[in-house]
């Protein structure tokens, strides 16, 4: 009986370890600051959420004010069989890092990131694979002061893409490269989010 007993006390010990341990290591874990409810954030979001209706009118609508308009000048250009790209796709993990990363790399440079900014774009002549000249985009974080400008970071120096895009403009020769902007800016520190899974009907 003592045998029994001094075993089932070690392995109680053995447990109570590992809880002891367990309990230690996760509260020690930095918070990751987007997973938590902010009430008023989320009252905020909610109030931006459109009905299903509205989107598939905007879809639509996209569709015979954008796509129709411009479908027989992208096929004389790019092919008859050429078809835009219409959605893209990232999955929730990415987003979150991203989100996460932004946030860190941002600190690191002494900004404060307010939100994230869509740049439409198109895949360059360049681009290998079924991506090639297909509409796309990229997310660029904006900060506190300025939000309608994005930035970057290039060797921990914030880069505002206002002042980057702008003067690319004024080049024909530099507005041809514009579609690698992001690969050219991104360094080692870079904060431009591209590369996600184009969808059908645009492949």
């Amino acid at each position: 009986m003592k045998n029994i007993s001094f075993k089932t006390s070690k392995l109680s010990m053995y447990f109570l370890s590992c809880s002891l341990f367990a309990f230690v290591f996760f509260s020690c874990q930095k918070p990751q600051k987007y997973f938590e409810v902010d009430e008023n954030a989320r009252t905020e979001m909610i109030s931006q959420i459109i009905p299903l209706k509205d989107a598939i009118d905007s879809y639509k609508d996209y569709g015979k004010n954008r796509v129709k308009i411009l479908k027989d000048t992208l096929k004389a250009k790019y092919g008859k069989d050429f078809n835009d790209t219409r959605t893209v796709w990232f999955d929730i993990e990415t987003l979150k890092q991203y989100l996460i990363y932004v946030e860190e790399k941002s600190k690191d440079a002494g900004i404060e990131p307010q939100g994230i900014q869509f740049y439409f774009t198109v895949n360059s002549e360049k681009t290998e694979g079924k991506k090639k000249n297909h509409q796309t985009f990229f997310i660029a974080p904006t900060k506190t002061d300025d939000l309608e400008s994005g930035y970057t970071l290039l060797d921990g120096k914030v880069v505002l893409l206002k002042d980057k895009l702008k003067s690319d403009e004024t080049s024909p020769e530099q507005r041809t490269e514009k579609a690698g902007f992001f690969s050219i800016m991104q360094g080692r520190d870079g904060l431009l989010l591209n590369d996600g899974v184009p969808n059908p009907p645009g492949l």
